[in-house]
């Protein structure tokens, strides 16, 4: 059983990348007012430090559940977070999660899940799907990259869950836990879990995305209209993209029509995977 959640080593880039690369330690636990540089004056707002990095920046995000919205107090209402907000993450930042964090005798031990999570109310029922009365607030998208990230953005040891793109138009029918458009970025070590979309419920890539997908868990993702009926790429949706997935697995995904795992479309769209597992789409 793969750790999804502590295995990637963390690659740090030269310090001369940036004049001002930074390592912001976020914990939503932590008190309000923390300056984000040590893990016990952590950061609490992951929306905002993602905001406002850089390329070279360096983001470590400790256990817990984080949603898009300020959320003091919790949960997170209409007036604090509405459907179309994301987790951005801009060209060159790193964004690490898993983290034990301040308190723990290794604080920087990644054996712990961090959820991203489009859940605005906190009142999903665990036990059933993202077509439930339950999830109708919750994002389009969870996870949104910049337009034109590079392979240096990085996303490793994240839950990303509840994402539900089920909008009349697109872009809000697309890629429920992420939705990339020319995005070549880095996906590590993460697991996409109940997402809903018309296309692509875990993931949607457009626009020549190109990104390197290894070490990730796709589970219960659902590409689904349930109120026209279709939908295509239960766990990811390509067009015109070419995604390269290493030592991913794929369980109970499902489409309405195309692709219960993955869906290809147009004659630029291909896939190269390599030792991927595939159960019960």
């Amino acid at each position: 059983m793969r750790n999804y959640y502590g295995t990637a080593v963390i690659a740090m880039f030269a310090l001369g990348a940036t004049a001002r690369a930074a390592v912001v330690y976020v914990d939503v636990g932590a008190s309000p007012g923390g300056d984000g540089t040590t893990w016990c004056i952590a950061k609490n707002d992951l929306r905002g430090v993602l905001d406002t990095a850089a390329s070279g920046d360096i983001i470590r995000v400790a256990s817990g559940i984080y949603v898009t919205g300020v959320c003091d107090p919790s949960p997170c209402t209409p007036s604090s977070a509405e459907r179309f907000d994301s987790f951005v993450l801009h060209n060159g930042v790193q964004v690490y999660g898993g983290y034990a964090g301040c308190g723990a005798q290794d604080p920087d031990a990644r054996t712990e899940e961090t959820i991203l999570s489009g859940d605005l109310n906190g009142d999903d029922d665990p036990n059933f799907g993202p077509q439930f009365p339950t999830h109708a607030e919750n994002n389009y998208h969870v996870v949104v990259p910049d337009t034109h990230v590079g392979a240096t953005t990085l996303l490793d040891g994240l839950t990303i869950y509840g994402g539900r793109a089920d909008a009349d138009n697109p872009p809000r029918t697309d890629g429920g836990g992420m939705y990339n458009v020319d995005a070549d970025l880095t996906i590590s070590s993460c697991v996409f879990r109940k997402n809903l979309a018309i296309f692509g419920g875990g993931m949607i890539n457009l626009g020549g995305s190109d990104p390197n997908i290894s070490n990730c868990r796709f589970e219960d993702n659902i590409a689904r209209n349930f109120v026209q009926g279709g939908g295509a790429g239960g766990a990811i949706d390509n067009f015109n993209s070419i995604p390269t997935l290493t030592d991913c697995e794929f369980f109970r995904n499902e489409a309405a029509t195309n692709g219960g795992a993955i869906m290809y479309k147009e004659a630029l769209s291909a896939g190269i995977l390599t030792r991927c597992l595939f159960v019960e789409n």
